[in-house]
């Protein structure tokens, strides 16, 4: 039977795992350092332990070639993260030519990771997007922030590291931003500064072919992880697709000539319901197990359509149900002990939080990780969580 070997243990590898393996494919999971539990499912037939990737690249693909030497049965490599399509962004011919590598080619992967290049693009389609403005130095920060404006975003060009280890941080005023950045960031080349925009969270999780759109499904977040509204979802809601969003989608890909699956992310005004532009992600989402719950199975879709067993791309045979709502508890419960440790949250804004939570674990559904027929990934977790919040209360032992 022939296997897909699958790259990268995260929250979507879960959702990967269990649906190719569900419709029969013999899953090959490579793990190092923490796996997110996801070596506990019961669908993952064998696992591959390779060096660390990020740290020990050459030695990643040395390992990988003369795993797959003995290994005629794996056909399908997916890179399941950002770190690991940016992995094999410079060995993309060599891997596509002797099996599928299910991942965007390099070129789309670029430009929509490389913020200012995306940005001038999205200018460039006439797709609506908040003001913003590179900077390259300190000077050039304080300047774009106060031409900006004040509530503003400071966010790396790249997003394949963290600022002070969040995606985006978010400035008031002029005085803190000063006394936030009393040095510039030794590893940061280009900072963006763009307009702070407090609307709601809309993702659009989608499959395309050559540059034209298969399938599509809409979330609303609800919640994060993070009591300013950035951050993870922990907290989501399938909706009926936005026609506007649809057309920008439609627009990007089309340009893009993307193939492969992706997120795109926008605000969306409450008031005047327009919408704008956030990010697109080339790759599976962490959240797509909830379109995968609604009847969109991307994981699969992105696997047919290699193997070229999919059906027509006019046909209507991927549905995304609406009103499908999701929880990811555990990130929940890390992001408000985390606020609490970093005050920024009261005692009254953790008790509203706790009860969120607590609603939400129980009233929901549909969860990130927890599966009544593969329960031990959730189970793991949980033990874990219980044994670092217990750790954290106990006192520290005297020496």
């Amino acid at each position: 039977m022939p296997s897909v070997l699958v790259i990268g243990t995260y929250r979507q590898t879960l959702t990967v795992v269990r649906s190719l393996a569900r419709s029969g494919e013999k899953i090959v999971l490579g793990i190092h350092g923490d796996t997110a539990n996801c070596d506990f499912s019961r669908y993952v037939s064998e696992v591959w332990s390779h060096p660390d990737p990020k740290d020990m690249k050459e030695d990643f693909f040395v390992a990988l070639k003369r795993f797959l030497a003995d290994r005629d049965d794996i056909k399908t490599i997916i890179p399941v993260g950002e770190t690991d399509i940016r992995l094999f962004m410079d060995r993309y011919a060599e891997f596509s030519s002797q099996m599928k590598l299910l991942m965007c080619e390099p070129g789309v992967i670029n430009t929509c990771l490389d913020k200012p290049v995306m940005s001038a693009l999205i200018d460039k389609l006439g797709i609506p997007q908040a003001p913003y403005k590179a900077a390259c130095n300190r000077h050039s920060l304080f300047a774009a922030a106060d031409a900006i404006g004040y509530p503003c975003i400071v966010k790396l060009a790249d997003s394949e590291f963290l600022l002070s280890g969040r995606k985006a941080l978010i400035f008031q005023d002029s005085r803190t931003l000063r006394e936030k950045f009393p040095n510039w960031p030794v590893k940061n080349k280009s900072l963006i500064v763009q307009s702070y925009v407090t609307n709601k969270r809309m993702n659009v999780y989608f499959f395309a072919l050559d540059g034209q759109i298969v399938a599509l499904g809409q979330v609303l977040v609800l919640r994060t992880d993070k009591p300013d509204g950035t951050g993870l979802a922990v907290s989501g809601r399938t909706v009926s697709p936005d026609n506007v969003l649809i057309e920008y989608c439609t627009t990007i890909v089309r340009h893009l000539n993307y193939t492969g699956v992706g997120c795109s992310q926008f605000l969306i005004d409450e008031a005047s319901g327009t919408a704008t532009f956030l990010e697109l992600n080339p790759r599976l989402g962490a959240g797509c197990v909830l379109p995968y719950r609604a009847g969109l199975d991307l994981p699969r879709i992105m696997l047919d359509y290699s193997q070229e067993s999919a059906t027509s791309p006019a046909s209507p045979a991927y549905p995304c149900k609406v009103g499908v709502e999701y929880a990811w508890t555990t990130g929940d419960v890390k992001g408000l002990r985390r606020a609490i440790e970093t005050r920024e949250i009261g005692f009254r804004g953790a008790v509203v939080w706790s009860f969120k939570t607590m609603k939400s674990a129980l009233t929901t559904p549909n969860h990130v990780s927890w599966d009544w027929r593969d329960p031990l990934p959730t189970i793991v977790q949980c033990v874990k969580l219980c044994g670092s919040a217990i750790r954290t209360l106990l006192p520290a032992k005297r020496l």
